[in-house]
Order: C-alpha cells, then structure tokens, then sequence
C-alpha cells in the first residue's frame, strides 16, 4: 500500500513539474456505455488503467509563439512539448446505476480530474480540468452500444493552455479556446461483462483567434 503511494506521489510531482503538461482523457465518458438496457453493462464500480495522448499541434504552438514573440528570431525554439504527448494512469469510479462517472488521472506531462453525468435518454455530458489549467467540455450522444462496440458523437470546446520558454528559468502559458466535434469510441475484447478493454477518443476543433485546427487523440486501455 505505501509503495504504491510512494509511486502515485512521484507520478503526480512529475507531471506537476514537467513542463507542457497537455489535456488528459475523459476517462469518466466511459459511463456512456453503463446502460442496463443496453450491452456493455459493467457490474464493476471501479475501473483502472493507462492513457496516452497526442496533439498534433506543433503548426498551432508555433503561431502563438510568433504572436507572443513578434520581435524574436527564436521563437520556434520557446514552445515545450509542441505535440502534445503525454502517458499516465488512471482511477475511475462509477455510480451503480450508471447516471454519473468521476475520475481522475495522472503520469507524464499530464494531470486532471473530470466527470460524466447523464443528462436524458443517451445525452450526456462531460467536464474535465487538467494542469496547468486546460479546460474541456463536452456535450455527447450514444449513438453505438453493443456488446463488443460503443461510440458517441457530440460538440465539444476546448481551452488549450500552452507553455513557452521565456528565459532565465522562467516560462509563458498562453490560453487557446476551440470548438469543435467530439467522438470517443469504446472496444471491448470479448463479451463478457468483466474484462479487458480499449478506446480511442479524438477532439477536432477551430480555434478562431488564430485561425487553425485543434486536434488531440487519445488512447486508453483498461480492465472492469
């Protein structure tokens, strides 16, 4: 038990001091697929795992940092962690009846919390805060639920925080708000109500005030 205290510590220390920490994954949008009605319903209450991100925003950090730096020649060299990476893990815990879902996540380059309530019918809607101040939130609707395969498609709004060098140890954040579509998609490895899973989530926003996309993809695995 103290051991993996000790490692959760370290894991959240090193997300805390690493700079460019990104948006984490929504893992709590998994409760859109804990329909009694309809497969895949999970018994379990909890559910753990891994998750990994990627964005490829490396044209998007590089325009805030002309915008920011105007007069540098440098400035390609201020963004950190330009395409967005990160890797880490996660806890969830779900409500009984699969109305809501809270979770919380953290590892490399990425710390957050977020949560999924049923709104009616199969709307739902999601809420997530990550460090060092990345907002997201989302509005979704089932419209896949199987059970080997689940799917959703909503609107979703972002607001990117990113970090740049700005000399002698000290750094920028600059925010970014987007708006845009969100899908998550849900896999399940076999048809039994306990077990192994994989899901892939993917954010395509616009952000206006530069006038460019705004993508993450997200990986994740787990076990119910």
């Amino acid at each position: 038990m103290l051991s993996r205290l000790l490692f959760l510590t370290t894991l959240l220390f090193g997300a805390l001091l690493f700079e460019g920490c990104v948006t984490h994954s929504p893992m709590s949008e998994a409760v859109i697929f804990h329909s009694k009605e309809k497969e895949p319903f999970q018994e379990n209450s909890k559910e753990r795992g891994f998750s990994g991100s990627y964005s490829p925003t490396k044209n998007t950090v590089l325009r805030l940092a002309e915008l920011e730096y105007p007069r540098d020649p440098l400035y390609d060299t201020r963004p950190a962690n330009r395409n967005g990476l990160s890797a880490g893990i996660y806890l969830t815990k779900y409500d009984s009846e699969g109305r809501y879902a809270i979770s919380g996540t953290t590892g490399i380059a990425v710390t957050g919390v977020d949560a999924t309530v049923k709104i009616w019918g199969r709307n739902y809607f999601t809420a997530g805060v990550s460090v060092p101040g990345h907002l997201q939130l989302y509005l979704q609707q089932r419209t896949v639920n199987n059970s080997m395969l689940g799917m959703t498609l909503g609107l979703g709004y972002q607001r990117s925080i990113f970090t740049f060098h700005a000399g002698n140890s000290f750094i920028d954040e600059v925010s970014l708000n987007s708006y845009g579509l969100r899908s998550y998609l849900f896999i399940k490895e076999d048809e039994n109500t306990v077990g192994p899973f994989r899901s892939v989530g993917i954010y395509i926003g616009y952000a206006p005030s530069i006038e460019l996309p705004v993508v993450q993809i997200s990986f994740q695995g787990g076990h119910f």
